[in-house]
């Protein structure tokens, strides 16, 4: 079986909210500039683009509250994909910090779970963490102490 050409540096975010959208593009575009960003407005308009692409991302960003296929449905869906569960890095993004969550997803194969910083603060140091976790190997599932990625601007 052949994959798609990986990139180290294409990211993928689903999340139903433009603004949330709007503002991770804005982070992303300032704190780092070497990535290439495509966002998606709903779970099955992802799937769609992993299904037809020849290029996969490194990071996909799945937000958690979205209608009709939720966060944790779309990863169900694309952790069973090969060329994602080889490659890419599954990141949720959540405004809740529900260790009953947490757990589900981590069970149901994200490799990591954030928070979504309230401050630009935050947001910052975490798309610093995600630019780290592009260029690190880790063996899924990553540690529980790992799984939870955290920002002072919480």
């Amino acid at each position: 079986m052949s994959f798609p050409n990986p990139d180290f540096f294409t990211w993928y975010h689903v999340d139903d909210d433009p603004d949330d959208l709007s503002i991770y593009a804005d982070f992303i575009s300032e704190y780092a500039p070497q990535v290439n960003l495509e966002q998606f407005s709903s779970s099955m308009e992802l799937i769609r683009r992993l299904n037809t692409t020849r290029n996969y991302p490194r990071i996909l960003l799945i937000d958690l509250n979205m209608p009709i296929l939720d966060g944790l449905g779309c990863l169900r869906h694309v952790r069973i994909l090969p060329h994602v569960s080889t490659f890419t890095r599954l990141v949720m993004l959540s405004t809740t910090s529900s260790p009953e969550m947490i757990e589900m997803c981590r069970n149901a194969g994200a490799h990591f779970y954030a928070v979504k910083p309230s401050g630009p603060e935050g947001i910052r140091q975490l798309i610093e963490t995600l630019v780290e976790i592009c260029q690190t190997e880790y063996v899924w599932p990553v540690s529980k102490s790992r799984f939870l990625l955290t920002t002072q601007g919480q």
